[in-house]
């Protein structure tokens, strides 16, 4: 259905850090009383992935909020395929309770028409998508921390394997490692 492998992104400790307590460092903005860190490199890894990859953004933040901090963070020239926050609906059924503590799961984007050999999820949590391990490319939480390095290697990664055409059989467990790796030969 769709030709360009999927990169669906979580939004919190993965791209962003919110929190209520301000730390020395300036808040990137504020989300009402919440200050908001974007994590570095950001725009640089949206850009890359804007290039090879369709992009979505699925996590357990609500809808304004996560409508308000994508608004903050994503350029109005990126397309993104879909957002799905918590109150998502899946084929115009709202979840329950319980489906929405549940981890992210394949079936939800495989009912939604997405190919799980397309979709490639990022993500600081592997409990958020242990139903999807083959597919998670599993990120450093992000607190705020202003020398974080974590999306700037996670774009060389994506570029590097941007022409595979399936994600199937890949090991997203040492996606850093390559990435690391490289980077020391390299020096």
């Amino acid at each position: 259905m769709y030709d360009r492998i999927l990169i669906v992104f979580d939004l919190d400790e993965t791209l962003v850090h919110s929190t209520s307590i301000e730390s020395e460092r300036l808040a990137d903005f504020m989300y009402g009383d919440h200050y908001v860190y974007v994590r570095p490199h950001l725009n640089t890894l949206i850009q890359k992935c804007n290039e090879y990859y369709d992009i979505a953004v699925w996590t357990n933040g609500g809808e304004a909020y996560v409508s308000s901090i994508l608004k903050q963070i994503i350029p109005p020239s990126i397309r993104l395929r879909f957002v799905w926050p918590r109150s998502m609906f899946v084929n115009g059924t709202p979840q329950s309770l319980d489906a929405l503590r549940e981890p992210k799961n394949l079936r939800r984007l495989i009912v939604n028409g997405h190919d799980p050999c397309k979709v490639l999820i990022v993500d600081d949590s592997p409990d958020e998508s242990i139903l999807a391990f083959g597919n998670v490319l599993q990120v450093q939480p992000y607190r705020g921390q202003p020398d974080d390095c974590e999306l700037m290697l996670l774009s060389e990664y994506l570029q590097k394997i941007s022409p595979m055409e399936s994600t199937s059989g890949m090991n997203c467990l040492l996606w850093r490692e390559e990435v690391s790796s490289e980077t020391r030969a390299g020096s």
